[in-house]
């Protein structure tokens, strides 16, 4: 049980709390790589309570992971932005001319119906105390009295959650099923990282699994909001929805290769 040790768990949640209230006040605080660290800090952290989910009890796990949620839930605006602007930089790489032109057009309406800055709208002093709140609750727990056998209880529970998202994406490949399953493959990454970073091969697999997955459902989140865009539609938005079919079709195809080797 050396790999499960409570007190290695809980320092770093401790860690990553930490670094998210201190890029809650830095005056850098609305810039996109700040948002996007505090975010990650976030999810490892939610990982972690999955981890904790039978040593402490499934309600007080769950109460920490939602804590997290909100928190997180309140920079998701304005990293979504981010990622739209940039997922349409990416399917316009070797585009055809006119599709090129499109991708343009989609980000220029997008520009428009974005009124304020999507940092605006932030709660700070809310998300700083909800990060501060969940860090005195990890500070609250004893290692002691932690089983390290309840641990590896909550890191399979995670393993499997992703081994059966991985089945049922081979018989149903849908965009809500294929988002589930990068969402619990990125769970169990976070939680190798944590106790088996020497299983580099697998968590290297497990991370380039995430970003095919990850860029997936971009692409859909992108093409539900074009869709959703009074001000683009037309022949361009359907030459910029043929190419998001066309990328998610061969990021579908990778991640299930993958996923044959990473679940084997």
């Amino acid at each position: 049980h050396d790999a499960y040790n409570p007190a290695r768990v809980i320092d770093a949640a401790k860690h990553l709390l930490a670094d998210a209230a201190t890029r809650c006040h830095a005056p850098d605080r609305t810039s996109e790589d700040n948002v996007h660290e505090i975010r990650k800090d976030l999810k490892k952290v939610r990982a972690y309570w999955r981890l904790m989910r039978y040593a402490i009890g499934k309600q007080h796990s769950k109460a920490g992971n939602e804590r997290c949620k909100r928190a997180a839930r309140q920079l998701a605006h304005a990293r979504d932005h981010v990622v739209m602007l940039g997922t349409l930089d990416q399917i316009a790489q070797d585009a055809k001319t006119k599709t090129a032109v499109a991708v343009g057009q989609a980000k220029q309406a997008m520009h428009e119906q974005t009124n304020t800055p999507p940092t605006a709208s932030i709660d700070w002093d809310n998300v700083a105390a909800l990060i501060r709140n969940d860090n005195a609750m990890w500070s609250s727990l004893d290692p002691q009295a932690i089983d390290p056998a309840d641990l590896k209880r909550g890191w399979k529970r995670t393993r499997n959650k992703a081994r059966r998202y991985d089945k049922r994406s081979r018989k149903h490949a849908d965009p809500e099923t294929l988002h589930a399953w990068r969402k619990w493959a990125k769970r169990w990454l976070q939680q190798e990282e944590l106790l088996h970073p020497d299983k580099t091969d697998r968590i290297a697999q497990l991370d380039t699994l995430g970003d095919l997955l990850g860029l997936h459902h971009d692409l859909a989140v992108l093409k539900h909001r074009l869709w959703r865009n009074d001000r683009f539609g037309g022949k361009p938005q359907r030459r910029v929805r043929k190419r998001i079919r066309k990328q998610q079709q061969s990021l579908e195809k990778q991640a299930l290769k993958l996923g044959k080797q990473v679940f084997a």
